[in-house]
C-alpha cells in the first residue's frame, strides 16, 4: 500500500546547526557552500552565507570558542537560549576575525549556546578553522 511521510525541522531557520559535541577541535570548514538563512547576525552582510555551531552546556560549564584562522572578511555573533539561532546575544565581533568569545551556564539547568559564523560583506565567503 500506500504511506505519506511528513516532517519538520525544529531548528529550520538554521540550515544545518554543527553540534560541537560530535567534533573535536579544531573543526575545519568552509561557508562557501553554505546558504544565507539568518538574517539578522549583527554587523555582517544580509546575502553572505551562513554556519551555526552549537552545544550543550551543563550548569556550570563553559565555552570558548574561536578563528583560528579564516580566508575572508567575517563576523561572528555567540547567542543562548531558546530555538536556533538563540534568543540572547552574548556578543558580536566583527574584528579581529580570531578574537575568542566565551560563555559560562550560570543558570541551574542546561542551556543550549549558537556561535554564528557570516561574512562581513556581500557574499563574503570562504575557510576557517574553528577552535573551542
Amino acid at each position: 500500500g500506500s504511506f505519506r511521510l511528513e516532517w519538520t525541522f525544529a531548528d529550520g531557520s538554521c540550515g544545518y546547526p554543527i553540534d560541537l559535541t560530535t567534533y573535536s577541535s579544531p573543526y575545519d570548514g568552509s561557508t562557501s557552500l553554505s546558504s544565507d538563512f539568518i538574517s539578522e547576525i549583527g554587523l555582517g552582510s544580509s546575502t553572505a552565507p551562513d554556519m551555526v555551531f552549537t552545544c550543550m552546556l551543563r550548569p556550570g560549564e563553559s565555552i570558548t570558542i574561536w578563528q583560528s584562522s579564516n580566508s575572508f572578511d567575517s563576523v561572528h555573533e555567540m547567542r543562548y537560549g531558546g530555538t536556533c539561532p538563540g534568543e540572547t546575544v552574548i556578543g558580536t565581533v566583527d574584528d579581529p576575525d580570531n578574537q575568542r568569545m566565551s560563555y559560562t551556564n550560570t543558570l541551574s539547568y542546561h542551556l543550549r549556546v549558537y556561535y554564528l559564523l557570516s561574512g562581513y560583506s556581500t557574499y563574503s565567503s570562504g575557510s576557517f578553522r574553528l577552535e573551542w
